[in-house]
């Protein structure tokens, strides 16, 4: 028995039996490269969804806002829907990201996807839970800080 029999015994307790084979350490890399590819590609199908959402939300306040759409509940409501639908398959994915991004993967549109996946939450929250105690500071931290970043607009006074 070797000096090293010792470490040995240690590494097949952390790491299992080593297969013997480069292929298979091969293969297994090339599965989570596929795997992780998939996972990208499904990301951006995800977030290109909340921007549609968006989109249609945006267009839709602002035909009503110039009277050129009528205010209709039931579209608001749609829309409304649309978001909490998101939602639900948002936060599965943004689980499935946090195990990624703690193996070390990154994904080109992952900070995105988590601002639009924080947008949600916030479109989705009434507006009584929404500014009701941390969540109202988180706000306010929230804006005093874009503020210092230069990121404010300045509201001008409408009888300007």
């Amino acid at each position: 028995m070797s000096d090293l029999a010792g470490g040995t015994n240690v590494l097949r307790k952390v790491l299992g039996s080593p297969s013997g084979r480069p292929e298979t350490l091969k293969a297994r890399h090339e599965k989570a490269m596929k795997d992780c590819d998939e996972f990208e590609r499904y990301l951006d199908a995800v977030l290109a969804r909340f921007q549609l959402i968006t989109r249609v939300d945006e267009m839709w306040n602002a035909g009503v806002a110039r009277g050129s759409v009528e205010y209709d509940n039931y579209d608001e409501q749609e829309i409304s829907g649309y978001y909490r639908e998101w939602l639900v398959v948002a936060e599965a994915v943004a689980l499935e990201l946090e195990d990624y991004r703690t193996s070390g993967f990154t994904f080109p549109h992952s900070e995105e996807f988590l601002t639009c996946l924080v947008d949600a939450r916030g479109i989705c929250t009434s507006d009584e839970e929404f500014f009701a105690g941390s969540n109202l500071e988180a706000v306010r931290d929230r804006a005093i800080a874009d503020h210092h970043a230069g990121e404010s607009v300045e509201i001008q006074d409408s009888r300007d």
